[in-house]
């Protein structure tokens, strides 16, 4: 899990470079919990230590992004869902692509700023993103559901079974047969192997007839 801090006493240098990772991160469309503090606010000074304990819990998530930024080095991020309408601090949202949600309107979890109620919000918000991504959608279909839908596709892309492959011939016959307005030849190699001592069904059997009458 990318875990960074921007405080508003940093090297220069260092503070561009988190600036320019967690930007990264938040174009990535992966999900984003950012903590926007201000030096010496005192509800600020009582979340900021409960936030930081989030790194031991989603260290091993690699899609989810957990921050902290001093208000004052918020012109540094270019996310601008995240930095409009800061009614005070601490302020905490939920970033995902250009969305940004507030904590305080999550709904079902507990807003008491607690460790525990961070890591509620996290989780859920984490899991409805995932689960609205599953859709029914053309990149999510397992295989079972692309030879479902496309039978007819060739075996280069995908592989057929041999019941699609059965029911392919069987319309591309019934196409023969239109095209040719209803009659089909028959070839010579299929005449061949006709056994007129058992004639198999009507066209068969009709065959053998005209043979004995020549």
């Amino acid at each position: 899990m990318p875990v960074i801090h921007i405080p508003s006493k940093m090297n220069q240098t260092k503070m561009k470079d988190n600036a320019s990772a967690i930007n990264k991160f938040l174009k990535s469309g992966k999900n984003a919990f950012v903590l926007i503090y201000m030096d010496g606010c005192g509800p600020c000074m009582n979340t900021h230590p409960k936030w930081l304990e989030l790194e031991s819990d989603f260290k091993d998530h690699d899609d989810i992004g957990v921050f902290d930024i001093e208000m004052s080095n918020l012109g540094e991020i270019s996310h601008e869902g995240l930095k409009r309408n800061i009614a005070g601090y601490p302020t905490m949202r939920h970033v995902h692509g250009d969305s940004a949600n507030e904590y305080e309107k999550c709904e079902n979890i507990s807003h008491d700023r607690t460790h525990e109620s961070f890591v509620d919000w996290i989780n859920k918000m984490s899991s409805n993103k995932k689960s609205s991504m599953r859709g029914g959608g053309p990149h999510f279909m397992n295989m079972h559901s692309q030879l479902n839908l496309y039978p007819n596709i060739k075996s280069g892309y995908i592989m057929r079974t041999n019941k699609q492959k059965r029911a392919t011939r069987k319309i591309n016959h019934y196409k023969h047969v239109k095209r040719s307005g209803g009659r089909r030849k028959w070839s010579l190699k299929y005449k061949r192997s006709i056994n007129c001592r058992r004639p198999r069904g009507f066209s068969q059997r009709q065959y053998c007839r005209g043979r004995k009458s020549r």
